[in-house]
């Protein structure tokens, strides 16, 4: 599993840009996150499921 400021630069410049840091749902234990579902609302740049896709091993889009 990549460490989070490594994810973070996978991350594409202006979603980053777009980013306003107003809390983040990713846990901070990331080791134990079989069997959730994560669910992207559509409010922000997606960021934080670009995260969560790192860390679950499959792409999005």
């Amino acid at each position: 599993m990549l460490e989070h400021q490594e994810v973070v630069r996978l991350i594409p410049g202006p979603a980053l840009q777009r980013f306003y840091g107003c809390g983040s749902p990713i846990p901070e234990d990331r080791e134990n996150l079989e069997g959730l579902t994560a669910v992207d609302l559509g409010s922000g740049a997606g960021v934080d499921s670009m995260i969560a896709e790192s860390d679950s091993g499959f792409a999005c889009c």
